[in-house]
């Protein structure tokens, strides 16, 4: 089973875990661009991901809510948090003074996860977008267990 993480947006990141290892196996980073193309970027990644348990989303608004209607329509338990919550637990005070301080962290914790997994990187840099969901991803699989086991049933 695998837990999906997206950082939304129009530039949008995201990660994928597996839940019972708890490992990073991939992530990206894609421009949208415009909203109709999010809603159909996100349908067609979420039905394409097998076995996947958990679709976990930071932001809100428009841009969280093609994510949460994919995983609706597929009947995947769906999570949303505001990055000062995973902030919160992840990140010290000090590293989240400002937003682009909180990102530079993001980045970092993120290289050392992408590091330790050995997931592939499809890109020269790390983003922000995409560290971000890194770190939702690691957030979910601390604090969600009990919507995994819901989805197991």
């Amino acid at each position: 089973m695998f837990l999906l993480a997206v950082d939304a947006g129009l530039h949008v990141g995201y990660a994928l875990f597996d839940i019972s290892t708890s490992t990073l196996l991939w992530y990206r980073s894609h421009n949208y661009g415009a909203m109709v193309r999010l809603r159909r970027g996100a349908s067609t990644l979420i039905a394409s991901q097998p076995d996947l348990a958990m679709v976990v989303v930071e932001g809100g608004g428009s841009v969280a809510e093609p994510w949460q209607k994919a995983a609706d329509f597929h009947r995947i338990p769906y999570c949303q948090i505001n990055a000062e919550k995973w902030r919160q637990d992840l990140l010290y005070d000090r590293e989240q003074r400002s937003g682009s301080q909180a990102k530079r962290a993001a980045q970092q914790y993120a290289a050392q996860t992408i590091s330790t997994a050995n997931a592939p990187n499809h890109y020269n840099q790390l983003r922000h977008d995409a560290a971000e969901a890194i770190l939702v991803g690691e957030w979910a699989l601390r604090h969600c267990q009990h919507l995994f086991l819901s989805a197991k049933e």
